[in-house]
């Protein structure tokens, strides 16, 4: 017998929701890495993927430690 998985219809408010937090995220990126003068790009770029992934930990951590802060992220 063979499992039919129904797909999982678009939801534009999340779509929308998380391509904003994502926007959000990479702007304090680029502020906080706007701060470093004197970088070669490959610094610049190196700078930036490290610094959206710090960010990203620390919503994550914060979305789970303290929900009805960040319920709209």
């Amino acid at each position: 017998m063979t499992k039919i998985i129904q797909e999982e219809g678009f939801k534009i408010m999340t779509t929308f929701r998380k391509g904003v937090s994502g926007g959000v995220i990479a702007s304090i990126a680029l502020a906080v890495l706007s701060c470093f003068h004197g970088l070669t790009p490959e610094q610049q770029q190196a700078g930036f993927v490290v610094s959206v992934g710090v960010l990203e930990a620390l919503r994550n951590i914060f979305k789970k430690k303290l929900p009805h802060l960040f319920f709209w992220l």
